[in-house]
């Protein structure tokens, strides 16, 4: 699944001094979201993977975010999986992807709707500029609890919503 909020409005020469997020308003039934952490920071902002209700636990994650490098740069901060068998955050310029994956012999992670599974951040990229940032989610998905946390269950893809990302 592949999700996507607004892109660069482009033209703008006004030297960006703050780089926010906001988290989608009314979401959708069952989809994840990428919600703001409150450790962020003007120009360092923490974001979170949020499980929907209902989905009480699991044993792993892949998620490729990608948004503007001229204007952002991405790290991987954290995730809730105990002892991670797979544990892979790799920046490959305007992308990262992540992947996470519980070892066989750990009990499923529990989720909570007001915890995150995973953290990412994004810095304001030196030379940003005001304007709306490109920002898109593709390659998701949700290794169920059930599934058992080993190296040859496939994910099942999960919908992802965003909100938006402003250079300001």
């Amino acid at each position: 699944m592949t999700v996507a909020c607004g892109g660069g409005s482009g033209g703008s020469s006004t030297p960006a001094t703050e780089l926010l997020h906001s988290d989608q308003v009314n979401p959708t039934s069952g989809a994840w979201q990428i919600k703001t952490d409150p450790i962020s920071t003007q120009t360092h902002v923490v974001l979170g993977l949020y499980p929907p209700p209902g989905v009480a636990s699991g044993a792993g994650i892949t998620l490729t975010l990608t948004a503007d490098s001229r204007e952002v740069a991405w790290t991987f901060v954290d995730s809730i999986y105990v002892d991670p068998v797979v544990n892979v955050a790799k920046v490959n310029g305007s992308t990262l992807g992540v992947v996470v994956s519980q070892a066989p012999t750990a009990t499923p992670a529990a989720y909570d709707v007001n915890t995150p599974v995973l953290r990412v951040a994004l810095d304001l990229a030196q030379g940003a500029v005001v304007e709306k940032v490109g920002f898109s989610a593709s390659g998701t998905g949700h290794l169920p609890a059930a599934a058992g946390p080993d190296t040859t269950s496939t994910p099942a893809p999960i919908t992802v919503e965003l909100g938006t990302l402003e250079a300001q």
